[in-house]
């Protein structure tokens, strides 16, 4: 039925009337939720719709958000190669949609965009696709968003996670841009209403198989982080944890032993069984660390492990804890340096 349908809607996207074309829409999205991958044969067919009403000067705000939903929804539900030979036409209306006044198209723009970052340059498998040409409209719209302080705190967090897509997908394209925008990243995460979706972003970027040098802000980022490890907000505890694992991981050339041991005072409290999930991510960080820096670990080994001894004894241990402590003890009895040797363990 799908060539059928958008043959009949085909018509109806360049109407005048704006309910037509809402309607038209909306049942695009519900066909590419349903049948992911069923309109790829028919995105040339929608590509002139989909320009027409971002960038038509009578469209009403809610056409264009409507028509913003239904390009992210199929962007998330087709592969990237069926909308490379697009990105020209469809590029230049969805960064003027990113500077539109009206935050709520702004904010849908910026979704629409994280998702085209993937698209341009997806890091999975090779494409032919060449990306760079697309960098210089995509960066500045971003930029400007992620730069201002007087916007919506929904634009705020969505220009941080689109920024930290596009660093993560082309940061080895943005040259002299990629360090002051890094900067931005750092005074975001000193913002109490930013630092989670910040986190998320330098976790990501963190995670870049571009390996983006992050130098310049871990001096000062890494003590923010363990910071982060006291407070009261659970989310933003396990996103750091996950964001020091990742890291520690990647980045150990560039960690000094003084910022772990900032980072180490801060995990014995986090292991109790009163959140087994929190203890779980904690003690998997512990096997990192570990395995990364073994020297630091012997100085807190033994109030981490009065921890995990508690924790062992609790009838609540099971599954994922359970799992991530049986790793830990492996990885305590190989480091080089073991401050607690194998019999030694299996004593206490």
């Amino acid at each position: 039925q799908v060539p059928n349908i958008i043959k009949a809607l085909h018509k109806q996207l360049k109407e005048k009337s704006i309910k037509s074309r809402q309607g038209c829409f909306s049942l695009l999205t519900e066909l590419a939720s349903v049948l992911p991958g069923c309109l790829a044969d028919h995105i040339p067919a929608l590509i002139p719709g989909i320009v027409f009403s971002l960038a038509d000067k009578s469209s009403s705000s809610n056409m264009r958000i409507d028509t913003l939903s239904f390009l992210h929804v199929l962007l998330c539900n087709h592969q990237p190669e069926v909308f490379h030979p697009h990105v020209k036409a469809l590029l230049p209306s969805v960064v003027t949609c990113i500077g539109d006044p009206f935050y709520k198209i702004t904010s849908e723009a910026l979704l629409v965009t994280q998702q085209l970052v993937k698209v341009i340059r997806p890091l999975d498998k090779a494409y032919t696709f060449d990306a760079k040409p697309y960098v210089k409209d995509l960066f500045p719209g971003t930029l400007k968003r992620l730069k201002a302080a007087d916007i919506d705190q929904e634009v705020k967090e969505r220009a941080i996670s689109c920024m930290g897509q596009i660093i993560y997908n082309l940061g080895d394209h943005l040259s002299t841009d990629l360090q002051p925008t890094l900067k931005i990243f750092l005074e975001r995460l000193k913002n109490e209403i930013t630092r989670l979706t910040t986190v998320k972003a330098l976790t990501l970027i963190a995670s870049s198989p571009l390996k983006i040098d992050l130098r310049p802000i871990l001096g000062e980022g890494l003590p923010i982080l363990a910071s982060f490890l006291r407070k009261n907000q659970r989310a933003l505890k396990l996103s750091t944890l996950n964001a020091l694992d990742i890291l520690v991981k990647n980045y150990s050339d560039s960690l000094k032993p003084a910022m772990i041991e900032a980072v180490l005072t801060e995990l014995p409290v986090l292991i109790t069984e009163n959140d087994m999930h929190v203890s779980q991510v904690t003690i998997v960080f512990l096997t990192t660390l570990a395995k990364v820096y073994p020297s630091c670990i012997s100085k807190i080994s033994g109030s981490v492990l009065a921890e995990i001894f508690q924790l062992v004894h609790s009838p609540l241990l099971q599954g994922g804890a359970l799992n991530a402590i049986i790793d830990f003890f492996q990885a305590l009895v190989l480091t080089k340096t073991a401050a607690v040797g194998y019999p030694e363990l299996v004593k206490q």
